[in-house]
């Protein structure tokens, strides 16, 4: 059996069971305070409706255009740019030459891995109607919130409950896996075996969980450091 027809197989194999053991896996969350619906939005806007709440009923359009935004983002680029300086600093893979050229290939495919990522579980998302968003847990207390973070990367919302009702989702691991062995098509042979598209995927699913850190505990370190850096008021003293 080819290497390809593996990997097809063994996501096929990863939707059904996603498909089959939704219900069982299926969990509540609490939401004591629930967020007001945001207002209808204009049809010259309907893209940038997806991000004003967690209204429900979307459109087709719009969950598309949520994809689109999350290929082409500041830190998707300067996430891109970070890992090909590591790897022309370690001059990996060694074929690749040192400079602009060897840069732009490292860059190019780093970025490439990103966009995969990101379209694998997307599709997986859309199969499964699943909301593609992850969203902050609404438990207080460090250890709930991050035992959320991790499970932002195996479960999902419904796309008609957005937010609620978590169940398992594949589709980071699924994203993951073609970001791993998408390279493979044209890196060296010294770098293009299994083995090394699986140590790819792991670093990719890595990248998921840290997406999923920066959504639920960013809002908190920006405000930590905020104040850390907001110089204190002098003390009034009364006449």
């Amino acid at each position: 059996m080819s290497r390809k027809c593996g990997m097809k197989i063994a996501i096929v194999a990863i939707l059904f069971c996603a498909a089959s053991f939704n219900s069982a896996l299926g969990q509540s969350t609490a939401d004591p305070e629930k967020p007001k619906p945001a207002p209808p939005s204009p049809p010259d806007k309907v893209c940038n409706a997806y991000f004003l709440g967690q209204q429900k009923g979307y459109s087709t359009k719009q969950i598309w255009c949520y994809y689109v935004s999350q290929l082409f983002t500041p830190s998707a680029t300067a996430g891109a740019a970070f890992w090909a300086e590591l790897s022309q600093v370690q001059s990996s893979p060694p074929e690749w030459q040192q400079g602009t050229v060897g840069y732009s290939k490292r860059f190019g495919t780093n970025y490439a891995q990103a966009m995969t990522k990101q379209t694998g579980a997307f599709l997986t998302n859309l199969v499964l109607r699943d909301d593609p968003r992850m969203f902050p847990s609404p438990d207080k207390g460090g250890w709930n919130r991050t035992k959320h973070v991790i499970l932002n990367v195996f479960t999902a919302s419904p796309r008609d409950s957005p937010g609620h009702d978590l169940r398992f989702s594949p589709a980071w691991i699924v994203g993951s896996l073609g970001s791993g062995f998408i390279g493979n098509a044209w890196y060296p042979d010294s770098v293009s075996t299994v083995g090394d598209g699986l140590k790819r995927s792991g670093t990719a699913l890595g990248g998921a969980l840290g997406s999923s850190f920066y959504q639920e505990f960013g809002p908190d370190v920006l405000h930590w450091v905020q104040k850390l850096f907001t110089p204190k008021k002098p003390a009034t003293t009364g006449s």
